[in-house]
């Protein structure tokens, strides 16, 4: 039976992009952030890992005044547009029409909906009424390959069918002020972005297909990375050891996968959830420059979009490395829980996979 292979990819940011030097600028002549902050929001605005992020907002200003009632609104509305976006031009590059798509498995942490964020984006996306529909909670930054999974779950049932996965994260509408440290950084890291792919097992032409998965759960480490309700809003927890945490559960994943599967691999993508995991993950794999490069890329451009951020890494590899036939690629993704996922490619097919993206709409202005 044929595997599961990724035949388009699809990108999409709100339209407003702030380099981190304008943040910084709003941040700190804002009223809203104590005096012994300003110390840290310079400190992490000025780090070089990120230039520019986008948020689903018009101006900066907006946070400092919406009450928690008008965040969920607004994600709502944002992570419904980037969303339906991104499926839609997701369907488009693939050549097919969006009655053509069977499933959609829709991840998402930074807000919630009930019905789920799935029935949103198929109505905007144009979808059949009969589509089959997933919505995956509470897995955080991690959520993209859990939802790969599922994704080829069913069409192990269903080769016949088309399923597309879609991350979207409004983190501009999760902020949430004070002095705390994980506060600050979350602040000055996470932005809004969406990512889908299309999943198929009857098309022909080039596509990465799905491996091996590994999975990693540890629930001694659930208090260092997670979100908390705090004062009606959602809080980011992230302890200063998760860098160390995710390097050891990407070292863990990728000894079991490389047995399975044999090593040799050529390209590698990793959740970019800052510069200090990026570093500790290059040094737990003995990896090169050249290795990290795609995820620094994207954390660099884009900033930490929590679940849609891999699937950037991935599309980066593909615009800029042409990966060629037999061309092999690990994916990790990690976040709140602990949890820790990984999933082997193989890139099989002559010529170029369907890849897009939205242009930026911020030229990167301060070197960061």
């Amino acid at each position: 039976m044929p595997r599961s292979k990724i035949i388009a990819v699809e990108t999409q940011n709100p339209a407003s992009g702030f380099t981190q030097e304008e943040i910084a600028e709003h941040v700190l002549r804002s009223k809203l952030i104590p005096e012994r902050a300003a110390l840290f929001y310079r400190r992490f605005l000025s780090d070089r890992g990120i230039r520019t992020r986008y948020f689903g907002m018009e101006s900066l200003g907006t946070v400092d005044r919406e009450t928690p009632d008008e965040a969920n609104r607004r994600f709502q509305k944002v992570a419904s547009q980037i969303g339906g976006d991104a499926v839609a031009g997701c369907i488009a590059r693939a050549g097919l029409a969006p009655h053509q798509i069977d499933g959609l498995v829709v991840t998402t942490c930074t807000g919630y909906l009930c019905p789920g964020l799935s029935s949103y984006v198929a109505e905007a996306a144009g979808l059949r009424e009969d589509i089959y529909t997933a919505d995956l909670v509470g897995i955080g930054c991690a959520a993209a390959l859990p939802a790969l999974r599922t994704a080829d779950n069913y069409l192990q049932n269903h080769p016949g069918h088309r399923v597309i996965v879609l991350c979207a994260e409004v983190s501009s509408a999760a902020l949430s002020w004070g002095d705390r440290i994980d506060l600050i950084l979350s602040n000055c890291i996470f932005a809004d972005g969406a990512a889908a792919c299309l999943l198929s097992r009857r098309d022909p032409g080039p596509g990465f297909e799905i491996g091996k998965f590994e999975s990693i759960l540890w629930p001694q480490y659930r208090d260092d990375l997670r979100f908390e309700h705090a004062h009606s809003r959602l809080s980011n927890v992230i302890s200063p050891r998760v860098p160390e945490v995710a390097a050891l559960a990407v070292r863990n994943l990728f000894e079991r996968i490389s047995k399975k599967e044999g090593g040799g691999f050529r390209h590698f993508a990793f959740h970019p959830g800052g510069r200090k995991v990026l570093d500790g993950i290059r040094a737990a794999l003995d990896l090169t420059a050249e290795d990290m490069e795609p995820s620094r890329a994207v954390l660099r451009d884009y900033g930490n979009m929590s679940s849609p951020s891999v699937l950037y890494v991935l599309k980066n590899i593909l615009e800029e490395r042409s990966p060629k036939q037999g061309d092999s690629l690990l994916l990790f993704s990690f976040g709140a829980g602990f949890s820790a996922f990984a999933a082997s490619l193989a890139f099989a097919g002559a010529g170029g996979l369907a890849v897009a993206g939205a242009d930026k709409r911020a030229d990167a202005g301060v070197d960061v």
